[in-house]
């Protein structure tokens, strides 16, 4: 494996199955739809930590292909819009498809052809988790430049949140909405059936946890524990809650024509924000359609993995010939080390060249990488963007994962890789929220605007630099967090 310089992109849970399918989806399917593919790509998994990767040069080439692509061809962002929503539809639809009927009856070779015409659809997805967000990047620093000539860096961010507004909610929104409107009639005396109100929401919304195939659906119980919460807000604040949240979109679109006018936007630039604005839709959009995806697709793995008589998560371990195998023979291959593989994986693409290794090796290797990964460096200060504006505010953090979301008190500053529904009542006490990740519809970006908390996503390195106890000053003016006082003293970087 030849040494490369990697700049790191993410890091949240996957599965290996999920690594080897999107590793493999950005050599073909990527080159198919854009020309070139990304040739030098890491996955790394270390326990349940999993990165990605890409290598400077790569990046380089596909921005560079993706630029002059839109630069020739006027509507080549609409085309990768479009694209990206059929495929998110035949993802979904797939899913259903395969998982319908009674699959216990099914004969291998009929699950095994189910099964691949999954991998299939999957792989031709791939493409979509990254140009979104390329164009995205592309789109974002072109109408910063051009904001910051005409009102200054001061009221830069401002201006850009309104120019970046979305047309439309996403399904986490809708849920929060249509949860919030059953506490409103439960406190407003109104005649409800609460089990029966939370069974409907249940079967509406219960996919939008399932970030993985191996991961649990939403529970009527998850539903009714966050309905709790709302019960104890005012009513003048539930009123509030779903009034202000559906007419936000009017009001953004108000904001958007002003922030228009004021910049003096026109021409091919306010076509590309127009697009622009889609496109932040549709960065939380896929991943939507991915969770509904692989809640529709779980009963086929269950099957699956009953059959092998493993369970659902050593299924979300194997590689798609090895579950071939399995469906087949109805044995695990020999190949399939569980130990291995729960220690460490590496997937990679060398010049597109596509191997994984599992293991002791797979730890000796991404240690041998990772040593030349562009990182930034900490003084005392983390930038990221601005999601929503508020005070400048102090206060303690508290690094925050889904297993110790009860352990948040109020007042704390929530720090996170990223946010999910889960977080909502954690997000509820907090007096500010900061992420790694996101763009500017990720779903902290949204629910602090909903809640008019200051929030700052993609800091990247928040989660790093930062721990549970540390004192900081979240300031979205300037889109920054700065540590005023370690938890540790003896704490180095």
């Amino acid at each position: 494996m030849s040494k490369i310089i990697w700049k790191h992109l993410l890091s949240r849970r996957w599965t290996i199955l999920r690594c080897d399918l999107f590793t493999r989806g950005y050599v073909e399917p990527l080159e198919k739809y854009l020309g070139i593919p990304n040739k030098d790509l890491l996955v790394t998994k270390q326990l349940e930590k999993y990165s990605l990767y890409n290598s400077v040069d790569s990046l380089k080439e596909i921005s560079r292909t993706l630029i002059r692509k839109l630069e020739q061809h006027g509507n080549y962002g609409k085309k990768i819009y479009k694209d990206c929503l059929v495929s998110c539809k035949n993802l979904v639809s797939i899913s259903r498809k395969v998982s319908q009927g009674s699959l216990s009856s099914l004969k291998a070779d009929v699950l095994l052809n189910r099964l691949n015409s999954y991998f299939k659809t999957a792989l031709n997805f791939t493409p979509f988790l990254a140009l979104p967000a390329n164009y995205e990047a592309y789109v974002t620093d072109e109408i910063k430049e051009f904001i910051v000539k005409k009102v200054g860096n001061k009221r830069a961010e401002e201006i850009l949140q309104k120019l970046m507004s979305s047309k439309q909610h996403p399904y986490q929104i809708l849920e929060q909405i249509d949860l919030a409107k059953i506490a409103l009639k439960i406190k407003s005396k109104n005649k409800i059936e609460v089990s029966k109100a939370l069974k409907q929401h249940k079967l509406k919304y219960q996919w939008l946890s399932c970030y993985n195939f191996d991961e649990d659906e939403f529970t009527q119980t998850d539903f009714r524990n966050r309905l709790k919460v709302l019960l104890d807000l005012p009513i003048e604040e539930l009123e509030n809650k779903t009034k202000s949240v559906v007419a936000k979109v009017k009001q953004d679109e108000l904001e958007f024509q002003k922030a228009v006018k004021k910049i003096g936007l026109s021409g091919m630039l306010l076509n590309k924000v127009n697009l622009l604005r889609e496109f932040v839709f549709l960065r939380t959009y896929r991943i939507e359609m991915n969770s509904q995806s692989n809640f529709y697709l779980k009963p086929l793995m269950i099957e699956i993995a009953r059959r092998g008589n493993i369970s659902i998560a050593q299924l979300a371990m194997m590689l798609p010939n090895e579950i071939e195998t399995l469906i087949l023979n109805k044995k695990l291959p020999k190949s399939v080390n569980f130990n291995d593989r729960k220690m460490a994986a590496i997937f990679w693409l060398d010049n597109c060249s596509y191997k994984y290794v599992f293991g002791n090796q797979a730890k000796k290797l991404i240690s041998m990488q990772l040593s030349e990964v562009v990182e930034e460096k900490f003084i005392d200060v983390i930038k990221g963007t601005t999601a929503s504006l508020g005070n400048t505010v102090r206060g303690r953090v508290r690094i925050l994962e889904k297993s110790d979301l009860r352990k948040f008190q109020k007042g704390e500053i929530l720090v996170a890789v990223m946010t999910s529904p889960e977080f909502v009542p954690a997000m509820h006490k907090a007096r500010a929220i900061v992420t790694d990740e996101g763009g500017v519809l990720c779903h902290a970006a949204i629910v602090s605007r909903e809640m008019d908390k200051p929030c700052i996503i993609g800091t990247k390195t928040a989660t790093r630099f930062l721990k549970t106890g540390d004192l900081v000053e979240v300031d979205t003016a300037k889109g920054s967090v700065r540590l005023l006082e370690v938890s540790s003293p003896a704490r180095s970087w």
